[in-house]
């Protein structure tokens, strides 16, 4: 590893004065900047870039950091998504000018995701729970998909499933404990040419109520001091599969989970382990 990629790795993140904002490479942006934000959790897997290193078809020079966006309210603040370049070369490929041939080397490093495909069941009938928030870089505002969160390095299956368990509560307030079933689905890559995330996705499948999926149902959740806003939608599963025929959802997420568990015949015999009640205070919980 090169000294500046190791210094990269290791520039310290001061972002106690900053919730907001983005980190701008001084010298492409012309200017100085407070701190030097580069430090991301997925940066160290992405700068190393072993299986390019590794192979002797390519060399693999510098890596560049052009942008950082924090994340967290004031006084928490870590980084999030980075932009960055990284210098790829193929090392007996020539350009007819003779320059070594690149390999595009610009990409969002966000690091890895997990997300969940919920199964409410009621009388034998299978509902969705999908979240709605706004979406910013593809102008939906009332955006529907699975709910889902950054895995913040999470490590091995129990790392996942505590970080997609935390997503659920915070998002479709369900509170899902060790004793709950969870089913992985596998990992998708959702956007190789420019963005490093891989989603890892589960399944999970309750008993519960009408009066349970009328109360989540509308439900307003999200992490606020992450700028979240988010509400909960119960949908019908033959409803999914129409909307998703006609256009009217298109979240990759929920698309691959769905068309897992609908070609694996196994699963819809796959039985619930667990009931959704609401508890003395009303709020639904799970009991064996």
């Amino acid at each position: 590893m090169s000294k500046k990629i190791e210094h990269i790795n290791h520039l310290s993140l001061k972002l106690n004065k900053m919730s907001t904002g983005t980190y701008i490479n001084p010298k492409l942006a012309g200017f100085d900047a407070d701190s030097q934000p580069v430090n991301t959790p997925a940066m160290a897997k992405f700068s190393g870039l072993a299986k390019f290193r590794a192979s002797s078809k390519f060399v693999v020079g510098d890596l560049t950091p052009i942008a950082v966006s924090p994340f967290g309210p004031l006084g928490q603040a870590k980084a999030g998504f980075a932009y960055v370049h990284t210098d790829v070369k193929y090392s007996q490929i020539m350009s007819p000018t003779g320059n070594p041939v690149s390999v595009p080397g610009l990409a969002l490093v966000r690091g890895d995701s997990v997300a969940m495909l919920p199964f409410l069941n009621v009388d034998d009938i299978d509902y969705v729970v999908l979240t709605e928030q706004a979406r910013v870089p593809i102008g939906e505002t009332n955006y529907r998909e699975i709910p889902a969160g950054m895995s913040d390095a999470a490590v091995g299956k129990s790392g996942y499933a505590a970080a997609i368990a935390k997503e659920m509560e915070e998002e479709v307030g369900l509170t899902l404990d060790r004793s709950t079933e969870f089913i992985e689905i596998g990992t998708i890559i959702p956007s190789a040419g420019g963005c490093d995330e891989r989603i890892r996705l589960y399944w999970t499948r309750v008993n519960c109520s009408h009066d349970v999926l009328q109360h989540l149902n509308g439900r307003l959740g999200g992490a606020l001091l992450e700028n979240e806003q988010i509400t909960a939608r119960i949908v019908p599963i033959d409803s999914i599969r129409s909307q998703i025929l006609d256009g009217t959802l298109t979240d990759a997420k929920l698309i691959t989970a769905l068309w897992f568990y609908d070609n694996r015949k196994h699963l819809h015999t796959w039985s619930c382990s667990r009931n959704l009640i609401m508890d003395a205070s009303g709020k639904p919980t799970l009991v064996i």
